[in-house]
């Protein structure tokens, strides 16, 4: 470099210094972060600091050499001592998921103040406070409702915020109905709200709670859902005789139907089959009863009786019902290593999207157990599927995009996910991707923490930037529901959705 260009660019010791002192930021804001989060989350971590300050030693060490090598060493030692602390982070965010969301929704509420449009800030800031009431954060929930300024948005946080209180607290049907009364409202009525409570506390297992919600449900559609949702935790929790004794008296037809199937399959996921069978065929609803069979085909062929799930499998007349069945038979398959089965009941599937959906499926489960050849050849088969139907069609190439980031990012090619973002020009769009993408990488075995801090980044947008804070927070908060919900009949969506 002639001496002209270097008085614009500066020496190669002040470039290099200029980078390190950069890293020097960077790695001080990840410190800080490190330290808010072992003040809200306890820990014994010793061991993240002591790292992290001899990496901290030996960049001012190097730096006081004061030439672009020392800086250079300097630099590097700095990102070191900024990669230990963010390893902190996530461990602690592995072993405390609901308390580490919490933390990165705090985070997502400040990125969301940045949104200069009034009305696009309030509809993200309620969206957040649904999600920390959720988590029980109802101080932080608080504080980001004074971005919410619209009032549909207003309801809609004041509702999560009541739904947070009813289902972590005892409290009365009748105060309940009364705070409704008196708050904001929007398309939900109060029925439908005290339904959600009496879901939220079948979910946590508090039976006694719900039902004392659920008696002050006056519209018998609503009631019947209630009562269905007791009968499964019911259920869950190995008290058959009494989800039969609720199943029994949910009046409404299809309701009734519906408990029922979710019973059926309890009774066989507690080994009495042929009881399940007979609950069965005793349902009315052809839909319900439907749902149910294909439930029980899965737990048959789970439970090693083949021929009888196949004899269930010969009586499903729509292709709708059997494509279901056949992904109850997958994943039991998937569950006994049958992975070969697996893939012949997938085959059978006759709907293209929901083919693809579980070869996808497939290929996660395939890579998880070490079926590298088997994962890759699911994959490319979904893919395939999948760009079929976008070219009958007609959908818009970001439905495809969004098909490939979760695929690619549910087998853990992380950096072919973000390639794809990568190539989406707008903002609003590349963050619903990057979103999605942060979702799977929060949730990743060994932890996704660091990895989110490289996507925040690499994409500095504020959209970006509170997609990728929000959905990993989302992420961690999958993972503590995943350890208490198993899929039941009434998981199913009723019909296959091809477009959000």
């Amino acid at each position: 470099m002639g001496w002209i260009s270097r008085l614009f660019t500066g020496s190669e010791a002040d470039r290099a210094r200029s980078a390190a002192e950069a890293s020097k930021e960077r790695t001080d804001a990840e410190a800080r972060d490190f330290e808010r989060w072992t003040a809200a989350i306890p820990s014994e971590d010793k061991v993240t600091k002591a790292a992290a300050h001899v990496h901290l030693r030996n960049a001012a060490t190097a730096s006081e050499k004061g030439d672009a090598q020392g800086w250079l060493e300097a630099r590097e030692q700095l990102e070191l001592a900024r990669s230990v602390y963010c390893r902190g982070r996530a461990a602690l965010a592995l072993a405390h998921p609901r308390e580490a969301a919490t933390l990165l929704l705090a985070d997502a509420a400040e990125t969301a103040a940045e949104i200069r449009d009034v009305e696009d800030r309030s509809a993200h800031c309620a969206s957040i406070v649904e999600l920390q009431a959720f988590c029980g954060d109802v101080r932080g929930a608080r504080l980001t409702m004074e971005a919410v300024t619209e009032s549909a948005d207003q309801a809609t946080a004041e509702r999560a915020l009541v739904l947070a209180r009813a289902t972590s607290e005892t409290t009365d049907a009748a105060r309940l109905i009364q705070e409704l009364a008196g708050a904001e409202s929007d398309d939900w009525g109060h029925e439908e709200i005290l339904l959600t409570i009496v879901a939220e506390k079948c979910r946590k297992g508090d039976a006694a709670g719900a039902r004392s919600i659920l008696e002050s449900i006056d519209d018998p559609e609503l009631k019947a859902r209630a009562w269905r949702s007791l009968a499964q935790a019911e259920a869950r929790a190995g008290r058959l005789a009494e989800a039969r004794e609720i199943a029994s008296r949910i009046e409404d037809p299809l309701g009734a139907a519906q408990a029922w199937s979710d019973f059926a399959l309890a009774q066989a996921t507690h080994g009495d089959v042929a009881g399940a069978l007979a609950t069965v065929e005793g349902i009315q609803d052809q839909g319900a009863r439907a749902t149910a069979m294909g439930a029980l085909a899965g737990a048959l062929v789970e439970a090693g009786d083949d021929a009888k799930a196949a004899e269930l499998l010969e009586k499903f007349e729509g292709v709708q019902a059997r494509d279901d069945a056949l992904t109850w038979v997958a994943e039991a398959r998937v569950k006994k290593g049958d992975f070969a089965g697996a893939a012949a009941a997938i085959e059978d599937v006759q709907d293209d999207h929901l083919r693809s959906q579980e070869l996808v499926s497939l290929a996660e489960a395939a890579q998880a157990a070490g079926k590298q050849e088997l994962a890759g050849d699911s994959l490319r088969r979904a893919l395939e599927g999948f760009e079929r139907l976008q070219a009958t069609r007609r959908y818009p190439p970001t439905w495809l995009a969004r098909i490939l980031v979760d695929a690619r990012s549910r087998l853990g090619d992380l950096e072919g996910a973000e390639a794809v973002v990568n190539v989406i020009g707008e903002e609003r769009e590349r963050a619903e991707l990057l979103g999605n993408l942060s979702y799977h990488v929060a949730r990743l075995p060994g932890g996704g923490l660091e990895r989110i801090e490289g996507l925040l980044d690499r994409h500095p947008g504020v959209l970006e930037r509170l997609a990728i804070r929000q959905h990993a927070a989302q992420g961690l908060l999958s993972l503590v529901l995943s350890r208490a919900v198993k899929r039941t009949p009434s998981s199913l969506p009723q019909e296959s959705a091809e477009q959000d």
